[in-house]
């Protein structure tokens, strides 16, 4: 509640979906256009509905989302807490909920308008039923996870698998499993009959249009597991070596001591490898946000680990300084046990101290309060400012095309023609682009725009270094009306063209 909403560019796609739900335009980006684009249409719902109480298509979404994503992570703060002492022991399961509740992942995709807390939420929802044999709440959580997005398949059928394994055919009646069905199989008759497609087109689109150096995936993924805890903004980068030891040695210390303690476990906590793994196979542009849902779990494992290694050393001490018997040990009683419990309490906090630590008390842009350094958007306030140029440049039936369409989309509700593809299935036919045509990760086919002729083109210098500002078939029927400049992504600018008459 504190930063207050910082919208991500994202989270406008869904916005948007929800205003034309509400605007009687159906379940659509651009009025007329069914395509499925967004990845959580059960986020997308839950906005409408809240939207249809609170000012129909005009709601404000960034504020309903804001305040609901607060709601969510102060529940999934709690159900945490209560798998960590079903898991680990109590002192874990609070440090971890309270780690979780300022943890930067956590917060930025909260406070910025995304599904990620739900479907956090749901992940532990469906932990927590199914550690405690709640069979309805268990399916229907996966259930409800499966429609917030999709890669809960990674969490989901793993532990379906291992249940079977395990031979927990208690988990399997059919009354909960159906019931537990009906939200999701509802959906994907919806989605077949209405879009045509069960999956949402947004995944082949992003498959195409990025173009990623080999092993980038798992680089970036590397990197997170390495510093769960955000202990870059504290410490310096050579950090990251050794956590290339003591990570995965506190991981297997906790992944042992938790299976140990419960080993219905096992699909919990094979959830943040699985998820590593498949990513890093899929290979897809990591966004931010792809790298919060295993980071409960993960930080869970990893917190049991210090614990019970330093647990082992305060043991292993006291078993050294009592077999000097010639030495009085005061420590042998309550007080030993008193500062055992007192240091390991606090090296447990020390993450919680790196959670604070990343946090900018007065940032330079947005509402200026308190919140995450990397709640950045200023990315998202240029496009704000640039919605403002594409509507005096245009007329409501103009066609803007841009590569980034949240905040374009929502603050214009202009038809977008969107170059990824997400929301636009035409462009996805002119990818792949030859490497040559990159200077970053993606960049706008210049046939697309020449073929399509929207009325207006706008997208960062770095999209259009190589492809359009170098056509001259573009920069002949197009002419530039505005420049924002700017070095994010290492772009020369924020650029709007508009089409010769």
């Amino acid at each position: 509640m504190i930063p207050g909403p910082r919208i991500i560019d994202d989270s406008y796609i869904t916005y948007r979906y929800s205003r034309n739900i509400l605007a009687g335009n159906g379940f659509t980006f651009n009025a007329g256009e069914r395509v499925l684009g967004t990845t959580t249409p059960l986020y997308t719902l839950v906005l409408t509905g809240l939207g249809a109480l609170t000012g129909g298509e005009k709601a404000p979404f960034p504020i309903i989302s804001w305040l609901l994503n607060s709601l969510i992570d102060a529940v999934s703060c709690v159900v945490f807490f209560e798998i960590g002492k079903k898991l680990s022991t109590f002192r874990v399961g609070a440090i971890s909920s309270l780690i979780w509740s300022i943890a930067p992942f956590s917060v930025t995709f909260a406070i910025g308008g995304l599904e990620t807390s739900l479907f956090v939420l749901f992940l532990l929802l469906t932990s927590f039923f199914y550690l405690n044999k709640q069979l309805l709440g268990l399916w229907l959580c996966a259930s409800l996870m499966i429609l917030t997005r999709p890669d809960a398949l990674i969490f989901v059928l793993p532990l379906m698998f291992l249940a079977i394994v395990q031979r927990r055919w208690d988990l399997y009646k059919p009354i909960p499993m159906i019931l537990a069905a009906i939200p999701l199989l509802s959906w994907l008759v919806f989605s077949y009959i209405y879009f045509g497609t069960l999956l949402p087109h947004s995944i082949a689109a992003k498959s195409v249009a990025y173009l990623l150096p080999d092993n980038a995936a798992f680089i970036r993924l590397l990197q997170h597991y390495l510093t769960p805890f955000s202990e870059e903004y504290t410490i310096s980068p050579s950090f990251l070596y050794i956590g290339l030891i003591t990570i995965p040695l506190l991981f297997l210390v906790g992944f042992i001591s938790i299976f140990r303690k419960n080993p219905v476990s096992l699909p919990l906590l094979i959830y943040p490898i699985l998820y590593f793994i498949t990513f890093s196979i899929v290979h897809p542009l990591i966004f931010r946000w792809y790298l919060t849902p295993p980071l409960p779990i993960y930080m869970l494992i990893l917190l049991t680990g210090a614990e019970s290694f330093l647990k082992k050393c305060w043991e292993t001490a006291r078993t050294k300084i009592t077999a000097f018997r010639s030495i009085n040990v005061g420590f042998n009683g309550q007080v030993w046990l008193t500062f055992e419990k007192t240091t390991v309490t606090i090296a447990l906090l020390i993450p919680l101290f790196f959670s604070i630590n990343s946090w900018a008390i007065n940032p330079d842009h947005g509402n200026h309060s308190l919140s995450p350094e990397m709640a950045w958007i200023k990315l998202e306030e240029l496009y704000r400012s640039a919605s403002n140029d594409v509507i005096a440049a245009t007329t409501a039936d103009s066609v803007v095309a841009a590569g980034d369409v949240g905040v374009l989309g929502f603050y214009t509700n202009r038809t977008i023609l969107d170059t990824v593809g997400l929301n636009s299935p035409v462009s996805s036919s002119y990818y792949p682009l030859p490497k040559e045509d990159y200077v970053s990760n993606y960049a706008i086919p210049t046939k697309l725009i020449l073929d399509q002729k929207p009325d207006l083109v706008v997208f960062m210098e770095v999209y259009g270094r190589n492809t359009l500002l170098k056509s001259t078939d573009f920069l002949t029927g197009y002419q530039l009306i505005k420049e924002y400049p700017t070095d994010i992504y290492e772009s020369k600018g924020l650029l709007i063209y508009k089409r010769n008459e």
